[in-house]
């Protein structure tokens, strides 16, 4: 059978070397650090008709 799909993205990622910003938990001594941010896309379409995207975010934290 002949059956084609194409799938196309970008992707891109912000992520300085000490985080993107700091946050203080309440009273405690805690930070919420943001580290890094991440977005994608992505076009599928295939033979049968199908078209679709998809776009997704993404966020690293890290607690200390």
């Amino acid at each position: 059978s002949a059956f084609f799909s194409h799938k196309v993205g970008l992707g891109l990622k912000y992520s300085p070397l000490f985080g993107i910003t700091q946050m203080k938990i309440g009273n405690s001594k805690k930070v919420l650090n943001l580290k890094s941010f991440n977005l994608r896309y992505a076009n599928y379409q295939r033979q049968d008709g199908l078209r679709t995207f998809l776009i997704s975010t993404d966020f690293s934290f890290t607690i200390f």
